[in-house]
C-alpha cells in the first residue's frame, strides 16, 4: 500500500507540473502575441499617421500657395484631387516601412511581454518597476 501510495502520490505531482507547464505556455505565448499586436499596431499606426501628416501639410502648402492662380473652382477641385491623389501615392509607397514598423513593434512587444512575464514569475520587482524594465526594453528595441 505505501508503495502504490508513493506512486500515485508521484504521477500526481508530475500531472499537476505538466499542467503547470503547458497553462503558462499558453498564457505566455497568448500574452506575448496579443502584446505584440498592439505594439506592432501601434508602430505601424505612429508611422502611417506621422507620414499622412506630412504629406497633408506638404501638398496643401502648395495648394494654398497656388490657390489664386487656380481661375475655375472646376480648376481648383481638380487640382484638390490631384494634391489628395499625391498624398495617397506617396503614402501607399511607403506600404513596406510599415510592414517593417510592424514587425519591428511586434517583436518588440512580444519580447517585452516575455521579460515581464520572467520578472513577475521570479517576483523580484514590484508591477511598476516590471512595466518600466518592459518599457525600456521597448524602446530598446
Amino acid at each position: 500500500m505505501k508503495n502504490e501510495e508513493t506512486n500515485a502520490n508521484k504521477a500526481l505531482e508530475q500531472t499537476k507540473k505538466d499542467g503547470k507547464n503547458k497553462y503558462y505556455r499558453e498564457k505566455i505565448t497568448k500574452t506575448s502575441v496579443t502584446s505584440g499586436m498592439k505594439m506592432g499596431m501601434k508602430e505601424m499606426l505612429g508611422m502611417l499617421l506621422f507620414d499622412l501628416q506630412n504629406e497633408f501639410f506638404k501638398e496643401m502648402k502648395y495648394y494654398f500657395n497656388n490657390f489664386k492662380e487656380f481661375n475655375k473652382n472646376k480648376v481648383k477641385w481638380a487640382e484638390l484631387k490631384l494634391c489628395i491623389g499625391r498624398i495617397k501615392e506617396k503614402v501607399l509607397n511607403k506600404a513596406k516601412e510599415y510592414l517593417v514598423g510592424f514587425s519591428t513593434g511586434f517583436i518588440s512587444g512580444f519580447l517585452g511581454n516575455i521579460l515581464t512575464i520572467i520578472l513577475n514569475t521570479f517576483k523580484i520587482t514590484y508591477k511598476r518597476t516590471v512595466k518600466l524594465i518592459g518599457e525600456t526594453f521597448n524602446g530598446i528595441v
